[in-house]
């Protein structure tokens, strides 16, 4: 997104062309409301708050990395045809999971030219470790059913993308 704003209708415009109808956009403006994402460039970054919504962790049997998305939020994120993920270190001076879409058009998209996206998620330095000592391969991405107020730790399996490290010693 190479620029965003809410409308006074409480929409994201955005001048890149991915339809501000999409699940994913509508997702983006909510946090953008709550003052929880920031946009650089084409990046979608997570703050603090934005970020509560994922629970990055490892899957120990498996020996892979999970990214849990509380399951309101999990359509929206869903929804982005996410081609990669990566495991980044001392970007902006943090460690991160980053979603990749190499072309995030959709819908209604006046772009003509494909447009990358990428959403950025905090990790704290625990996580980080954990993940770090993974080989590249796999990130799971699990919806995390709420009951009675609290996530539940068994998610439902959304969709796997390829993941690495980078920049990562």
């Amino acid at each position: 997104m190479n620029s965003a704003a809410l409308g006074p209708d409480g929409r994201i415009t955005t001048s890149n062309g991915i339809d501000d109808f999409h699940p994913f956009e509508r997702w983006v403006a909510g946090c953008l409301r709550e003052g929880a994402v920031e946009f650089q460039g084409d990046d979608v970054i997570l703050g603090e708050k934005a970020a509560a919504r994922f629970a990055p962790g490892i899957d120990r049997e498996k020996r892979m990395a999970v990214l849990g998305i509380v399951e309101r939020d999990a359509e929206p994120i869903r929804a982005m045809p996410w081609t990669s993920a990566a495991l980044l270190a001392g970007v902006n001076g943090r460690e991160w999971i980053a979603l990749s879409a190499r072309d995030a058009r959709v819908g209604n998209a006046r772009e003509l030219s494909p447009k990358q996206l990428r959403l950025f998620i905090p990790l704290d330095l625990v996580v980080y470790e954990a993940v770090k000592a993974l080989p590249d391969g796999k990130i799971q991405l699990v919806s995390l059913p709420t009951q009675n107020g609290r996530i539940s730790a068994e998610g439902r399996p959304m969709m796997a993308l390829p993941f690495k490290k980078i920049g990562v010693a």
